[in-house]
This record gives structure tokens, C-alpha cells and sequence, in this order.
């Protein structure tokens, strides 16, 4: 490697990782909340794509208004505990549509870990 290459690649290095570390020092607070509420719009928009692929249609739409109010209080809430109760939630949902199936009492199980959830 020449010297003009070397001494480029070393100066080019040196002023990224001070762009990386002056953004993370001012900024990271910014960009970790941005993060989390496109985490969140990925979980919901996960949630109605797996909604969408049940076979027994006849609980989906009372479970899609149920998610839909449930995201909408859901709005008000800081991000750690919208985080924290959306994992909670997942676990369980995941379970849940894991068969593409869902009946009565799976539902019933979601409007109930959806009210403690609250």
C-alpha cells in the first residue's frame, strides 16, 4: 500500500469515528427513540400481517378492532412501558397464531391479555 493511500485511509478513519461518537454523544438520545417507534410500528404492522393470515376469518375483524383500540390507547402510553407490554403481548399472540388458526377461546385470551395490558 502506498503512503498518500495509507495516510487517507487513516485520516478517513479517524474523522468517522468522531462523526459516530459526536452524533451518539448529542444525538442518541434522539435516534434511540426514533428506534423504538419504528420497532413498535414494525410489531403492529407484524400483528395485522399475521392477522391477515388466519384461516377462520370469523374472529379476525373483532380482532382487528380489538388490536386497533388497543394500539390506540396504546398512543398516549411513554415508550419503555409500550415497548415493555408489547413484548409481553407478542409472546403470547405469537402462540396464538402459530397454527393459523384461531376460535373463541384463543379470542377470549387475547381480549383478556389485551385488558391487562391496559
Amino acid at each position: 500500500m502506498k503512503k498518500g493511500c495509507f495516510l487517507t485511509v487513516i485520516i478517513s478513519l479517524t474523522i468517522f469515528v468522531g462523526v459516530v461518537f459526536y452524533i451518539i454523544k448529542y444525538h442518541g438520545d434522539d435516534l434511540i427513540d426514533f428506534g423504538k417507534d419504528k420497532v413498535i410500528e414494525f410489531a403492529q404492522s407484524k400483528i395485522n400481517s399475521d392477522l391477515e393470515n388466519l384461516e377462520n376469518k370469523q374472529y379476525v375483524d373483532s380482532l382487528k378492532i380489538v388490536m386497533n383500540k388497543f394500539f390506540k390507547d396504546f398512543e398516549n402510553k411513554e415508550i419503555e412501558t409500550k415497548i415493555n407490554k408489547l413484548e409481553d403481548f407478542s409472546h403470547n399472540f405469537e402462540v396464538i397464531v402459530k397454527d393459523s388458526k384461531i376460535d373463541s377461546v384463543e379470542f377470549a385470551f387475547v381480549k383478556q391479555i389485551l385488558k391487562t395490558n391496559e
